[in-house]
């Protein structure tokens, strides 16, 4: 926990917050949900005049996660006027203490069964219900994407597909080389570039759209969490990190990946109102395995620079199948590397494969008007 405060220090600061706000009498801090370098999140429940609610707890671990937490109770605060996306309800927000700059957001907790917390635990999940829990976000991505209006445009900045493939770029070809960095970084930081996307009509985006960050039930999607990364942009961006995120889970837990996500995505996403059509996808897709590479290829360069110390593995927080393949402690940066290098592999064999289709389709349209 941030600044020193132990989980009964943190509770009476959640209570006299709860009480200034005049939203509770007092907050019972039931355990650690998620960490993270820019806030804890617990499960917690608010007393409030003889009625206890079970709620979600953000607090910034320091003041400069005020503005994303911030952000994501505009965003679901805006979303609450009314759309066809589930959302926690927010209880509260704001400052923990002036002291402490530090911000606190507070919502409703929505029962049903979270993928991260299934992975945490260990759980194996069968590949059908894995590829339907894809369809049912994949679905709802144009509901989000309604949510966007004018008043939201003074909290972000616009992504792009030419300013997300140059940031991305940037990453993988770092100046910091490692020594067993992965063939191929160089290769597809070039081939971002052959042939860039036009943007679809800009969208709001949730930024981490992945399946480990909703919650299930049996009746389908119970709610969309963390939206601390929202944006507006192409609604491609976030399509394509939901297909990545289920490579990026089986890479970690020695799982399956469900077959025909890319076609199942944009079939349920151009079944949806609007019904706008998804061309391209397969760059967008791309592009995020380029991203998910240079993020890893960032941590190993972190760790290569430090003193190499052997991965001591939770195999509770990872899972049994990554405890049982990394036990053999290798360096952070190894582990790392291996796993960029397979991002990467992907992301080439999609950038041919659209570059090639692409010049084909264009060969076929020449042809046919020489015709």
């Amino acid at each position: 926990m941030a600044g020193g405060d132990t989980r009964d220090d943190l509770a009476a600061a959640l209570s006299e917050f709860v009480v200034r706000e005049r939203s509770g009498d007092a907050v019972e801090l039931r355990g650690s949900l998620r960490v993270s370098l820019a806030s804890d999140t617990f499960a917690a429940v608010l007393h409030s005049g003889g009625v206890s609610t079970d709620v979600v707890v953000k607090v910034g671990r320091r003041a400069a996660a005020t503005q994303r937490l911030e952000r994501e109770a505009v965003v679901l605060s805006h979303a609450a006027a009314g759309s066809g996306v589930p959302i926690p309800p927010i209880v509260d927000h704001g400052l923990l203490s002036e002291q402490s700059g530090r911000y606190v957001l507070i919502t409703e907790r929505v029962t049903g069964r979270s993928p991260d917390l299934e992975r945490q635990r260990g759980e194996s999940v069968d590949v059908s219900r894995r590829r339907e829990r894809v369809r049912l976000m994949a679905a709802s991505a144009p509901w989000i994407g309604d949510l966007w209006s004018d008043d939201l445009a003074g909290w972000t900045q616009r992504r792009t597909p030419r300013r997300d493939a140059r940031r991305i770029a940037d990453l993988l070809v770092a100046s910091d080389a490692l020594p067993i960095e992965p063939p191929g970084a160089v290769r597809c930081a070039a081939l971002l570039f052959d042939d860039v996307p036009r943007p679809m009509t800009p969208r709001l985006l949730h930024g981490d759209f992945r399946t480990g960050n909703a919650v299930f039930d049996e009746e389908g999607l119970a709610a969309l969490i963390d939206w601390e990364g929202w944006t507006v942009g192409d609604p491609r961006f976030d399509l394509a990190t939901l297909i990545v995120a289920e490579h990026a889970a089986a890479f970690d837990g020695g799982s399956s990946v469900p077959d025909g996500l890319v076609d199942l995505v944009a079939e349920e996403f151009a079944s949806s109102p609007p019904g706008e059509p998804l061309e391209r996808l397969d760059w967008f897709v791309a592009l995020a395995h380029c991203k998910a590479a240079g993020w890893c290829l960032s941590t190993a360069r972190r760790s290569a620079r430090a003193q190499p110390q052997p991965l001591r593995v939770n195999p509770v927080a990872r899972g049994v199948g990554a405890f049982r393949r990394l036990k053999g402690h290798r360096p952070r940066h190894e582990i790392a590397c291996a796993t960029a290098g397979r991002h990467l592999e992907r992301a080439e064999a999609l950038l041919v494969g659209a570059n090639r289709a692409l010049r084909a389709t264009q060969r076929s349209r020449v042809g046919g008007a020489r015709c």
